[in-house]
């Protein structure tokens, strides 16, 4: 017997087994990439993205993007130093 086609809100509303993470694997690339933005940010706090999938008890983590919260900073403080009044 064919199952029954169910919508998304249908298919949403199923509960699927929680399993929780047990291993974190991170990509060599992804490691320099954070470890190149906290670099050229400090001493100030980074923020980014982390991408990835999990899969079972393992979160792979494949790729990062860096939030540009540093460069404004940068870009404010070389503003104000510069700026003059007439």
């Amino acid at each position: 017997m064919a199952t029954p086609l169910r919508s998304f809100v249908q298919a949403a509303q199923v509960e699927a087994e929680v399993v929780p993470l047990r291993v974190v694997q991170i990509e060599g690339l992804v490691a320099l990439k954070i470890i190149k933005h906290c670099k050229e940010c400090m001493p100030a706090l980074v923020t980014g993205q982390l991408l990835g999938l999990d899969i079972g008890s393992i979160l792979e983590v494949t790729n990062c993007f860096p939030f540009p919260v540093c460069f404004y900073e940068r870009f404010l403080a070389f503003n104000c130093e510069r700026s003059v009044d007439i």
